[in-house]
């Protein structure tokens, strides 16, 4: 399993990856550092040197990136700075989607999808905000899905679509109420 996300200082960016790996397969720092440099897996292509950290089961690996202000942003990566919040009800049938914070969202950009068993690795976007007055999606704005037609449903993901084809899973609601820890 990992994570990945960037962070800037200044003029530099950093790519950070961080590995969970189960407690008999952890690599030791020397051998990981060798897999990056032969395959750079997760890595842009101008990472060429990265600083490994190994914590138990946990390995973060960072990589500066040279920053270029003036290359532009391909449409499918430029994605709105949004907090997004979320709460659902005792007995799963209904999930609330909030913009808690952050930039406006065109709303027919956001969409939601359920993951059921039958369906594993499709992706149905379904419109969230269909029904709002407004083109945008603002702080403090909300919608709520009604799942009692899908009492199945295992999760429900916030999707934001760039376009065309091209989309992000923003984030998924585990409805079996499972935890990663």
């Amino acid at each position: 399993m990992l994570a990945d996300a960037f962070r800037f200082d200044g003029e530099t960016a950093y790519q950070v990856v961080t590995y969970h790996y189960e407690n008999d397969r952890v690599p030791a720092e020397s051998a990981l550092k060798q897999a990056l440099k032969e395959g750079g897996y997760r890595f842009t292509t101008e990472a060429e040197t990265f600083d490994v950290q190994i914590d138990g089961s946990l390995a973060t690996v960072e990589a500066q990136v040279p920053f270029n202000s003036n290359t532009e942003i391909a449409p499918e990566y430029d994605l709105p700075q949004v907090t997004w919040g979320v709460t659902q009800d005792a007995d799963a049938t209904r999930v609330t989607f909030r913009h808690e914070a952050g930039e406006s969202v065109s709303a027919d950009r956001l969409y939601y999808d359920l993951d059921r068993p039958e369906d594993f690795g499709e992706l149905e976007k379904q419109p969230l905000w269909s029904d709002s007055d407004d083109d945008s999606v603002s702080p403090g704005a909300e919608a709520t899905v009604d799942l009692s037609d899908h009492l199945d449903a295992e999760g429900i993901s916030l999707v934001y679509s760039t376009g065309g084809t091209h989309f992000h899973v923003l984030f998924t609601v585990d409805l079996r109420g499972e935890t990663d820890a």
